[in-house]
């Protein structure tokens, strides 16, 4: 990220809509909740989207961030998407620091000057059949999985007791 000028950032997801909604409406965009698109169309000058209603939208941009299922990710390759599941669920959440100070593996990240801060973001990338969801979810960020439906077996032996999610490995 250094060598092309930028900058690393981590947020939580609903952080990231609050500010590029913001942005957006500083910029002049019109936001419409709950409008269900049915097409998206390269423009020439400008890119549409068509609504269930019927009503077509024209764009200066149009940012596809609908999931693995993609409607948009269609349109760009020009085929229908040949992606397979990587065969993990994601599972994102968040710690506050003073959760983790209660732990002594973990409060080394909570205290040092290098990461210290008041919340940290928590990733796992976790095998299906391990889980405790099914083929038939859909992809979502919001969707609740209970701690315990996950297996947690194929960790450690030399885990830590996590906040919120049980024992793991973090090594």
């Amino acid at each position: 990220m250094e060598e092309t000028g930028g900058e690393f950032l981590m947020m939580k997801h609903e952080d990231v809509h609050r500010l590029l909604y913001t942005l957006a409406i500083v910029a002049g965009a019109k936001i419409q909740f709950g409008a269900t698109v049915t097409s998206v169309t390269p423009g020439d000058p400008k890119p549409s989207v068509t609504l269930a209603t019927g009503e077509t939208l024209m764009a200066d941009v149009i940012i596809g961030a609908d999931g693995s299922t993609s409607m948009v990710r269609r349109m760009v390759l020009e085929r229908e998407d040949d992606a397979e599941p990587g065969g993990f669920t994601v599972f994102g959440g968040s710690v506050s620091a003073d959760e983790m100070k209660k732990y002594l593996e973990l409060e080394k990240w909570a205290t040092s000057e290098e990461h210290a801060q008041k919340e940290f973001a928590l990733q796992l990338y976790w095998p299906d059949e391990d889980s405790g969801t099914t083929k038939n979810d859909k992809e979502s960020w919001y969707e609740v999985v209970s701690v315990d439906t996950v297996n947690f077996d194929s960790c450690n032996p030399k885990s830590v007791k996590f906040p919120l999610i049980g024992e793991c490995s973090l090594e």
